[in-house]
């Protein structure tokens, strides 16, 4: 196991980063899809990426589990 992080992690650290200007982060709020555009307006939207370094062998992922919870 690599790490567990929780939607609010994914979230706090959207909303306390330095490096996004207001606008950058209010561009996660609402859902992003064209036939959805401008509802949800209130509901956070991320999309994430897994990947481990392509230099370090040790590194790989064979599972990735998500879990519903919150």
């Amino acid at each position: 196991m690599l790490q567990i992080f929780r939607t609010s992690d994914v979230t706090n650290f959207i909303a306390n980063s330095t490096l996004l200007t207001p606008q950058q982060k209010a561009a996660y709020k609402g859902n992003p899809n064209p036939q959805f555009l401008n509802q949800n307006s209130k509901e956070n939207y991320a999309f994430l990426n897994f990947f481990a370094d392509p230099t370090n062998p040790k590194v790989t992922f064979n599972t990735v589990i998500g879990s519903g919870e919150y």
